[in-house]
């Protein structure tokens, strides 16, 4: 059963996607599908569909687990993104990752090891021949493209 402490943290949660500057979750799971920016310190993990965004003031010990994430302050733990990770300037983040795509500006520190996942390659426009279509090849001569004649 839920205190009231907890019940008016998970409300604040549900009703704002900012964890403001002096505010301190301890043991915390957050969890949702919003997009989140954290000012303050987050000690627990974090599992969103959603953005994660760590305000240069902003702390997180924990896990982190979302789409997207832009490190501007201290990241302590693994994190995985769907999408895109971002540390900026002054970041920190200390944990090991799994990504579709990494970005570090100078001055960002990272320490850890990280796995790039491989982004799809798109879908072609054209579907490859079938066998039953005929094929008429060509021949390259003298840098000109020249239609051979058909075979039969």
């Amino acid at each position: 059963m839920l205190t009231s402490k907890q019940k008016q943290r998970d409300d604040f949660l549900n009703e704002t996607s900012v964890i403001a500057g002096g505010v301190v979750l301890d043991r915390a799971f957050v969890t949702g599908s919003c997009d989140i920016l954290i000012k303050g310190i987050v000690n627990g993990d974090i599992d969103l569909d959603g953005n994660v965004e760590i305000g240069a003031e902003g702390q997180v010990n924990g896990n982190i687990t979302c789409k997207n994430c832009v490190i501007s302050g201290c990241a302590r733990g693994d994190v995985s993104c769907s999408g895109d990770l971002e540390i900026r300037q002054y970041g920190e983040l200390r944990g090991n990752i799994s990504v579709a795509s990494l970005s570090i500006e100078k001055g960002g520190c990272f320490a850890g090891s990280c796995n790039q996942a491989k982004t799809q390659p798109q879908a072609q426009s054209q579907a490859p021949p079938q066998a039953s279509q005929k094929i008429t090849p060509v021949i390259l001569k003298e840098g000109r493209i020249t239609e051979k004649n058909a075979i039969g």
